[in-house]
């Protein structure tokens, strides 16, 4: 009988597959995703990154492109369709299951996500002035809601910050070589020329922090607009900004919520909960619940992420959030805000300090660059900050002005 030979386990493909299958994971070659990212010039960049990395990857490389000292302010956009709300790409989770569905190349928007509440503690030039690009922005294509006098002013700090102080030789017919909004008309031109007058002196950085101190002031200065339904089944928008939990209907403020009187904020499928603190002085025991009904699960949930996000960004200190992190209960969800809060940034840009850095600032469009939208015309539900247009084409392969 012949005798019966076995092969060593470590001469096949097991005993060790790990590491066998580890190694070729290893020596398999890199893919890779392409990302175009639009900057708030409207200039685009594109990126290569790994096909597994997360969306901080991603972010970081942006940041470092724009030799941006204080991040936390900001974020990357992305849309899933052309008339799909724009969403906050997450550091933590990986770009590709994010973005699930979408083709290649990936497109974001570069956009400030939470507007400093004191414009003047934000350390650098820099910073403030990527946040002026993008109320600019917001100003030009009628996303941003504000008197026409509040308009005018503002517009004639950009014209300061552009182009230095009025010209005495040149009649006041150089304001209409800029498109500062939509439908400008000859009356608002004379009102930007009435105000860019009183500028003078002002070098581009005061200016730019002067429109900041002015756009704090607006009613939806750095907010997020959800529409929902009140428990009467009234039409309302629900908007979250720096200071807490705004209720509208029909362009009017009917309520807000302040952070500091919120002890929760939960969702369960389309309805959205913020919860009260008990009123002391009444009732100590009482606890105030007031609901909303949102058009979708999706949609809810997104208002409830924000809310989390501008809470935790917002009103903790650093000792707060970390003796008392549970503050926000989450429902059905995981999510958290991961990042600094506006304390911490502040705090670490008091503590690491760098050199001022130079930078160039780009101009405004021109006359016959002008869109067709209405100047005036209020709408809550227009007031999200960035559009995505996820059809738009970019042809070049490095960073081109738009």
């Amino acid at each position: 009988m012949a005798a019966k030979v076995s092969t060593p386990r470590h001469e096949t493909n097991g005993g060790n597959s790990r590491i066998g299958h580890s190694l070729l994971h290893k020596l398999a070659p890199t893919k890779f995703v392409r990302c175009i990212v639009e900057m708030l010039d409207d200039s685009h960049t594109e990126v290569d990154i790994e096909s597994r990395s997360s969306g901080g990857v991603l972010f970081k490389k942006i940041i470092n492109e724009l030799n941006l000292a204080e991040p936390d302010y900001f974020g990357l956009q992305f849309c899933r369709g052309s008339s799909s709300k724009p969403e906050w790409l997450e550091h933590d989770k990986v770009i590709k299951r994010q973005l699930k569905g979408l083709v290649q190349p990936y497109k974001f928007c570069f956009a400030v996500r939470f507007f400093p509440t004191e414009p003047s503690r934000v350390a650098e030039d820099l910073t403030r002035y990527h946040m002026f690009l993008n109320i600019k922005k917001d100003l030009k294509n009628g996303r941003l809601s504000c008197p026409k006098e509040t308009a005018a002013e503002l517009s004639s700090l950009i014209v300061q910050s552009e182009a230095g102080d009025y010209p005495n030789n040149q009649p006041d017919q150089y304001i209409s070589d800029y498109q500062l909004v939509p439908n400008q008309t000859p009356e608002f031109e004379e009102r930007v020329f009435h105000y860019h007058k009183e500028n003078v002196g002002l070098s581009p950085a005061q200016a730019e922090l002067k429109f900041l101190e002015i756009a704090k002031r607006l009613e939806l200065y750095g907010s997020e607009v959800q529409k929902a339904k009140d428990a009467e089944g009234y039409d309302i928008e629900v908007i979250v900004c720096s200071e807490g939990i705004k209720i509208y209907r029909d362009n009017k403020r009917l309520n807000i919520f302040a952070w500091s009187r919120i002890e929760k904020v939960l969702f369960n499928r389309k309805h959205f909960y913020v919860q009260l603190l008990p009123d002391v002085d009444r009732d100590p025991e009482s606890k105030t619940i007031v609901g909303f009904i949102l058009p979708s699960i999706k949609s809810c949930k997104a208002l409830w992420k924000s809310a989390v996000a501008h809470h935790t960004f917002y009103r903790k200190d650093y000792r707060d959030r970390f003796r008392e992190r549970p503050k926000l209960i989450r429902f059905g969800s995981t999510y958290k805000y991961r990042g600094r809060t506006q304390f911490q940034a502040v705090e670490a840009t008091r503590r690491s300090f760098r050199k001022e850095t130079s930078f160039q600032r780009t101009s405004s469009s021109r006359h016959s660059e002008r869109s067709s939208g209405k100047f005036g015309e209020s709408s809550l539900s227009g007031s999200t900050r960035l559009h995505c247009d996820t059809d738009s084409d970019v042809t070049s392969m490095s960073t081109t002005r738009g």
